[in-house]
């Protein structure tokens, strides 16, 4: 496969969006433990109405699990340049470990072991390899990648956020 094409321009891989944690002991958790933390209820934690982020800016609200023992960030960031190129992360609050992020845009995306993915993809926590792993975009549960509103919807879902934040579209938004 070609190094660049008419739509895509490979760039070296890129680390999350927001303030990556360095990977060390005491952020490095089991794939069980990421896989119970993705996969627990989680709800808002208050009823604050916040606006959808403009380009270039990022939005992140707090969740907690239905038990209120566990808690997350849900971080919204839409390109600075690209407002469709969006970056959607679900964070563990204390390590800030990302335990799913959604890329969407024209986005190219080498994991470490040099499989390349081009196009609109989702990053799942790896143990020993933090979120550095993506795959392609699953169409049966993100159903329109080029709808940043819509699939920040569907990532609330995967992410199994029951009780969604408050989030409203900014005014000149889509």
């Amino acid at each position: 496969m070609s190094e660049q094409n008419a739509a895509y321009v490979i760039e070296e891989p890129v680390s999350s969006t927001v303030n990556e944690p360095y990977l060390n002991e005491d952020n490095i958790i089991p794939q069980t433990e990421a896989e119970r933390l993705l996969q627990l209820q989680k709800q808002r934690v208050n009823d604050d109405q916040n606006t959808y982020p403009d380009a270039g800016n990022f939005l992140e609200v707090p969740l907690t699990s239905l038990d209120e023992k566990e808690q997350f960030k849900l971080t919204i960031q839409p390109g600075k340049f690209n407002f469709y190129k969006t970056s959607d992360q679900l964070r563990e609050k204390t390590t800030n470990i990302i335990l799913a992020r959604l890329d969407l845009g024209n986005v190219v995306h080498r994991n470490p072991d040099d499989e390349l993915i081009i196009g609109p993809h989702i990053h799942i926590y790896k143990e020993g390899y933090a979120d550095k792993f993506a795959k392609p975009i699953d169409p049966d549960i993100f159903t329109d990648p080029t709808n940043p509103w819509t699939t920040l919807q569907e990532f609330m879902t995967f992410c199994n956020i029951i009780k969604k934040p408050i989030i409203v579209r900014g005014a000149d938004q889509w």
